[in-house]
């Protein structure tokens, strides 16, 4: 089932409210990061290949997949061209990518 997100970005006062879906563990995890989890799989590439090569840190990567931490939107442009897909894709505003 799907409830909203709401993220507060600091040092901007930006508050997004963000469709998300709850797992089984109870954790919820935003669309964004299941579908950066997937799109990583799909490609069958590892956190450190795609750090690399989207110029950031393995671990901010991983907290990205992990729900932890939000792009800048320079590093979500560069994810979105880097899988081929939208921002809105990325966003879990569109289901197609």
């Amino acid at each position: 089932s799907s409830v909203f997100c709401t993220v507060v970005q600091f040092f901007g006062v930006i508050i997004i409210a963000q469709p998300c879906k709850v797992k089984r563990s109870g954790v919820i995890l935003s669309y964004f990061s299941e579908r950066l989890l997937l799109l990583r799989q799909e490609n069958s590439l590892s956190q450190k290949a795609c750090a690399q090569k989207l110029q950031i840190s393995p671990r901010a990567y991983a907290y990205y997949e992990a729900g932890e931490r939000e792009p800048q939107l320079s590093t979500l442009i560069r994810m979105a061209d880097f899988y081929g897909v939208s921002i809105d894709y990325l966003a879990g505003r569109t289901d197609t990518p």
